[in-house]
């Protein structure tokens, strides 16, 4: 009897906690709620300020890559394309791109470039070329070459810059001497490379010419250094020994 009343007790028991309240929708979890919001309000909000200043760089390389004028930001189709690839990026206007965000590329550029002439090129040869533009404006452009580490050619722009002044050797010379200065190249330039206009070819001969005809100068007026000279000769066996003449503007076969 005391087992028989014991499984009774355990029965009733189970029998009771699975019973079923009459009021089912009681123990039913309350729905999430959801609310059905277009993709638009999200995609429409305004993208952070890191995000902005990838798009406004990208937008920029492809301006400057490509030739494109700072007006296409003005364009309409162009900026329909960029709201439709994200409606909360907004273009940089022109002005923006050439006084602020084109100077900070370039500065950032620049620093890379010549970082990498230093650490790879121990001389470089530099070309040099001039045209005039339709608007009948001069301009010259300076390129350096050299081999990488890699045994690569490599070519870089350095400068390109209107010529207001008169087309004169002197000009050009101080011209290019300031952009080879600014680079920090006046010791790794191994060649000069021009067209063959007469104030370039004047310009790259005179520095050159200047320290010859002093040279020259000197074993003129002093009796002692020329019999050096011709001492020095006798002794390499150069017979009969040379003698140093002076260019003269009326004697093209003196220079």
């Amino acid at each position: 009897n005391t087992i028989i009343s014991t499984t009774n007790l355990v029965v009733n028991q189970t029998e009771t906690s699975l019973q079923i309240p009459s009021n089912e929708h009681a123990i039913r979890p309350q729905s999430s709620r959801f609310v059905n919001n277009p993709i638009t309000q999200y995609l429409s909000k305004p993208i952070g300020a890191s995000r902005r200043k990838i798009i406004d760089q990208q937008v920029l390389k492809m301006i400057v890559k490509e030739y494109y004028p700072f007006s296409i930001v003005e364009d309409r189709e162009f900026v329909k394309l960029l709201n439709l690839l994200n409606p909360g990026y907004t273009l940089p206007s022109r002005k923006t791109l050439s006084k602020s965000l084109l100077p900070i590329m370039y500065n950032e550029i620049h620093d890379k470039v010549k970082q990498d002439i230093k650490d790879q090129a121990k001389y470089v040869s530099i070309t040099t070329d001039s045209w005039t533009s339709i608007k009948n404006e001069n301009y010259i452009a300076v390129t350096c070459h050299f081999i990488n580490n890699e045994c690569e050619l490599k070519s870089y722009l350095l400068s390109c810059f209107k010529n207001s002044e008169s087309h004169s050797s002197e000009n050009f010379k101080n011209d290019l001497l300031a952009v080879i200065k600014k680079w920090g190249l006046e010791n790794n330039i191994a060649a000069c490379t021009t067209d063959n206009a007469y104030n370039i070819v004047n310009a790259s001969i005179s520095e050159t010419r200047d320290k010859v005809r002093g040279i020259v100068g000197h074993f003129k007026r002093s009796p002692q250094a020329a019999e050096k000279l011709q001492a020095m000769q006798e002794q390499l066996g150069l017979t009969p020994p040379l003698m140093l003449i002076q260019d003269v503007v009326t004697r093209w076969n003196s220079t």
